[in-house]
């Protein structure tokens, strides 16, 4: 089989012709360039498997793509969404939860992200808030700085504002509601986080993403296979040549993405600007290697009442 290679991503076969790279990772990424070219990313899991992933996150996800990567620009203010935890998204939908990771990339002297509650809520006052098209000034108003984290847990509340441009890592799970709009109001009230909020602005311990920054002066080498799981690497600053023996280098520009398979090594990142940031993501193992996986918590849900389709 052959050798893997740093992957760029395309949203459609058209992009990957007119070398359209996409900054997002998702169950529909097409694979852009090399020998792959063409497969999606999850054809290229089925295939690599532990190879692609890396063992632990494989076995655990069963294959599936563990996370998404997504570029979100915002010129007005968003509505007010949220996702069910992994319980509850099981039970309903068949489909994961999602906890999300904001990293803020731009944002502008007015830029606000609104997160949760200011105080207790109770489900009738939410209720009228929607009605009357106000509930974002129940929430916390935010004012984000560039290069902020901000975790937002399953069941709560969020809004992006204008003049914020984040990069979003999230569980994979397309389960979103709009809570400004009714009927989707009421299928997420029994789960929304009615208590008072009070803003997080670093991952959490318990978390199995890891995200952080690079600062690149000079040609840094390192192994993704020291690590237990694929990287994906978002050039927030600067230009960066991605290179090894074993393939073709890679030049990637502000605002790309790029992953690295897990069995890759001494893979050397090298500068080709003065201000080169990158921001790294990857998953820590040892929260993936108990017995429990994504099937079992999927197959433990079957005899639920309330299973119906999204």
């Amino acid at each position: 089989m052959s050798k893997l290679y740093p992957l760029l991503l395309a949203d459609t076969k058209e992009k990957i012709e007119q070398k359209s790279y996409s900054n997002t990772l998702t169950d529909n990424s097409l694979i852009a360039n090399g020998f792959l070219r063409g497969n999606s990313f999850d054809e290229a899991a089925e295939a690599y498997m532990g190879n692609l992933l890396g063992d632990k996150v494989f076995r655990f996800f069963k294959g599936m793509l563990p996370y998404e990567v997504r570029l979100i620009s915002s010129d007005k203010v968003g509505k007010v969404s949220v996702s069910p935890s992994d319980e509850e998204a099981v039970g309903r939908w068949l489909s994961l939860g999602k906890d999300r990771i904001f990293y803020i990339l731009k944002a502008s002297e007015d830029a606000s992200l609104f997160l949760g509650f200011q105080k207790d809520m109770s489900a009738q006052e939410l209720y009228e808030l929607m009605l009357k098209g106000d509930i974002k000034s129940q929430m916390n108003e935010c004012s984000p700085e560039v290069g902020e984290i901000y975790y937002v847990k399953a069941k709560t509340p969020f809004a992006i504002g204008k003049g914020v441009e984040v990069l979003e890592i999230s569980q994979n799970s397309q389960v979103t509601l709009n809570i400004e709009e009714s009927e989707q109001f009421a299928e997420a009230l029994d789960f929304i986080n009615l208590s008072k909020y009070i803003p997080v602005y670093e991952i959490p311990d318990e978390e199995s993403v890891v995200m952080d920054t690079i600062i690149l002066s000079k040609p840094n080498i390192f192994s993704p296979s020291e690590l237990d799981s694929f990287v994906s690497l978002f050039v927030i600053e600067g230009k960066v040549s991605i290179s090894s023996d074993k393939f073709s280098p890679v030049e990637l520009e502000k605002q790309s993405l790029v992953i690295l398979p897990h069995d890759m090594e001494d893979v050397t990142i090298t500068p080709q600007s003065s201000q080169c940031r990158l921001l790294r993501v990857h998953l820590k193992g040892e929260l993936l290697s108990s017995e429990e996986s994504i099937q079992d918590l999927e197959e433990g849900s079957k005899g639920d009442s309330h299973f119906h389709e999204c």
